[in-house]
């Protein structure tokens, strides 16, 4: 009996051995031909780019044509078929994504730096994908973008006003979940030494920060921070915050140290922040940046907050435009009551009742009227307490947004407006179609 079991548990082990030798077989051809598929798109690239003078970075859309587009297709299939995607192996060679994802390739006279035209496209895919479906995997892929996003190599990928790539990847995914514990601190700690570094760099002058470090600090409402740590934030950032000027592209960075110093209940800032808008006028410049920079303001959940976007509802100041102009195309008050509408539980539409119709031309008004911001502003004065919405920036539209999307519309232009074109609601045609659409609606960039 027993020598049966042992052999049963030898021939056992056997299969799992020649399995187990089967599959890194399996996975060694397939990582070889990952190999050859990537080092022959790679030097068809280099090859093209010794005689261009630009970056290379879309060759793939632009240039590479279809051939190149199903050959790169091709390379992807491979590699979403191999286990291990990350780091490299047990030879010290990088793994397929770590060699997708290299900031820039070097021509061959060791000197000249193109961007690495597959990073955004293979980063893509691999999100698509089923991959991505499994937890574990998908921590592990947001470890390294992080990692990619602290160090200065990827700095060439760090493009655009807002935070480039790969912070579009690492923003889309925290706002569509919570993130573990060893991710948060990992994070925390990166920022805390980026923003400490930012203010040892100021000397009495304003610091030259690369483009990124402004949207580094939208990543602060999407992490759980301790009262401790919260103090530590106010401290370091108030420097920055206090050279904020709203209205001013130039300083997004101060603008959010502001905003996160608002967040923490630091009075002080909120006091700078309501002197500042009590003495806006009706400029046109104003109007315009305005729409761009109150949409911040949705972020921090605070009665104060509310009673700032009030007050700017309340407003009555002698316009330089005809006020008709401005109850349609976007006054003090309009942008205002969109903010408020992200922001708050149980209050009216700031739109007129929808009238479903089969004219398919008729669309529904976007306009913000007179009586509109009467009803909201009495409904505003008769609150106690404010309940806030939860923090969910891009979500599933229900059926009562399919039926009239104005409102889900107008979250989309304010999500997008703070965190990123790059990090938008997916596919909004395939949620929104017939005559009860804003077939025309374009959001403004």
């Amino acid at each position: 009996m027993n020598r049966l079991l042992s052999l049963t548990v030898m021939f056992l082990l056997l299969v799992h051995v020649c399995a187990v030798a089967v599959e890194n077989n399996l996975e060694e051809e397939k990582t070889a031909l990952f190999n050859q598929q990537f080092n022959s798109l790679k030097e068809k690239y280099l090859l093209e780019m010794e005689s261009q003078k630009d970056d290379g970075a879309m060759w793939l859309y632009y240039k590479g044509g279809e051939k190149n587009m199903e050959a790169f297709k091709q390379l992807i299939d491979t590699t979403l078929s191999i286990q291990k995607l990350w780091g490299v192996d047990e030879h010290g060679e990088k793994r397929p994504f770590t060699l997708l994802t290299e900031p820039n390739f070097v021509l061959k006279d060791g000197k000249t730096v193109k961007s690495n035209p597959f990073f955004f496209l293979s980063l893509r895919r691999l999100f698509e994908s089923d991959r991505m479906k499994d937890s574990a995997f998908r921590d592990e892929t947001i470890r390294h973008l992080i990692a990619m996003y602290d160090d200065e190599k990827y700095n060439v990928l760090h493009k655009g006003i807002n935070g480039g790539m790969p912070y579009s990847f690492i923003i889309a995914d925290a706002l569509r979940r919570k993130w573990p514990a060893d991710i948060q601190t990992d994070m925390k700690r990166r920022l805390m030494r980026r923003i400490t570094k930012a203010k040892e760099d100021v000397n009495g002058q304003q610091p030259k920060r690369e483009e990124i470090e402004h949207s580094r600090l939208r990543i602060y409402w999407l992490l759980d921070w301790t009262a401790e740590e919260k103090s530590q934030l106010v401290a370091t950032l108030r420097p920055a915050a206090m050279r904020a000027e709203p209205l001013d592209l130039w300083k997004r960075y101060e603008w959010l140290a502001l905003l996160i110093l608002c967040d923490c209940g630091d009075k002080a800032a909120t006091d700078f922040l309501y002197k500042y808008f009590k003495k806006l006028d009706y400029t046109t410049d104003n109007m315009d940046m305005l729409r761009t920079t109150l949409p911040f303001l949705t972020l921090v959940r605070r009665h104060e907050i509310v009673e700032l976007l009030t007050m700017m509802m309340e407003r009555e100041d002698i316009l330089d435009k005809p006020r008709s102009y401005l109850w349609k195309n976007g006054s003090f008050a309009h942008t205002s009551a969109i903010c408020l509408s992200v922001m708050l539980d149980g209050m009216p539409s700031i739109f007129e009742k929808f009238q479903e119709t089969d004219d398919e031309d008729n669309e529904p008004s976007m306009d913000f009227s007179q009586e509109k911001r009467a009803e909201i502003l009495a409904w505003l004065r008769k609150q106690d307490d404010y309940h806030f919405k939860p923090f969910n920036y891009f979500p599933e539209p229900m059926a009562e947004d399919k039926k009239d999307a104005r409102s889900f519309f107008m979250l989309h232009q304010v999500s997008c407006g703070i965190f990123g074109y790059s990090v938008q609601i997916d596919n909004l045609k395939r949620f929104f179609s017939g005559p009860s659409a804003i077939h025309n609606f374009q959001p403004s960039r």
